[in-house]
This record gives C-alpha cells, sequence and structure tokens, in this order.
C-alpha cells in the first residue's frame, strides 16, 4: 500500500513538472501557457501539434516586426569622393584589407607607391562592389573607431592625402 501511494506521488509530481515544462515552453513560443489542457483531451495532442506547426509564432512575428528588411539588390550610389574618405577613414584606423594590401605591395616597388596603389585598388573595389550594406558598416565602424580613439578622421585624412600627394 505504501509503495502504491509513492508511486503515485511520484507521478503526480512527474506530471506537474512536465506540464510546468510544456506551459514555459508555449509562453517563450508567444502562445498561452493554457494550451497545455489540449494534450489532455483525447486527439488533443494531434490538434496541438498541427495548429503550432501551421501558425506563425508569434515571439518570430516580434522579431522580424524588430528587424528591418534589407534589399540585397538595392546599391547605394556612393560617390568617389565618398569612397575616398572611406578610404582615407580606413587608413587612418589601419584597416587594411590584408589581400589587398599584399596585391598592392607585389604591383609596386617600394612602401609609399604600395599605399597609392592601395587606395587606388581599395576606391575601385568600393566603387564596385559597395553594396549598401558594406558601406554603412564601414561607416559605422569608422564611427564607433573614431568615439574609442578621440581621432579626428578629416584631419587624418588630409595627412594621409598630403604624405601621399608628396610621394
Amino acid at each position: 500500500m505504501m509503495m502504491e501511494k509513492l508511486v503515485l506521488l511520484f507521478s503526480g509530481v512527474m506530471l506537474l513538472a512536465i506540464v510546468l515544462s510544456f506551459a514555459r515552453i508555449f509562453r517563450k513560443a508567444g502562445f498561452s501557457g493554457w494550451w497545455v489542457i489540449l494534450c489532455f483531451i483525447p486527439i488533443g495532442h494531434i490538434v496541438l501539434i498541427i495548429s503550432l506547426a501551421m501558425r506563425e509564432w508569434p515571439s518570430l512575428r516580434d522579431i522580424k516586426e524588430k528587424t528591418p528588411e534589407v534589399d540585397q539588390n538595392k546599391k547605394t550610389a556612393i560617390t568617389e569622393e565618398d569612397a575616398y574618405e572611406l578610404v582615407a577613414q580606413e587608413l587612418a584606423k589601419n584597416l587594411l584589407k590584408e589581400g589587398l594590401w599584399l596585391k598592392s605591395k607585389v604591383q609596386t616597388t617600394n612602401t609609399e607607391e604600395a599605399k597609392t596603389k592601395y587606395v587606388e585598388l581599395r576606391v575601385r573595389s568600393i566603387l564596385e562592389g559597395g553594396k549598401s550594406m558594406e558601406v554603412n558598416l564601414y561607416k559605422e565602424t569608422a564611427s564607433q573607431l573614431d568615439d574609442i580613439l578621440n581621432i579626428d578622421p578629416k584631419e587624418e585624412a588630409r595627412k594621409i592625402i598630403e604624405g601621399l600627394n608628396k610621394t
């Protein structure tokens, strides 16, 4: 008799734990926790599974509403001046594209020529493949680095351009 009571108590505790766990899962998915009652109705669990599979989950809908849509085919009309400014900011913060830097070094005989060649290649790569997300990412990164390093990008760009013009 004692063993039966223990088994019944254990079964009740396990059932309660499972019901509370599923209720919590439903709430995390954005549904009411009361959906768990369908599990106790004959054929209810099948209705529950089909309903969850076919409906849009509220939690995913919230994420979609907060995430801005990006048109991958839309390109930003970036001017050549913007491209040079972006490259100047990258150079001021020593954010070189290693592969492009190596290519410019291979194509030239000294470091000053390599810098000039790098600027040419980098500007061309920005103008040819400058999708809006890439450009915005560079500008955002450069702006964050400005805040961290307290560097005036226009002043640094002017110094770099003056140095390039001297060669």
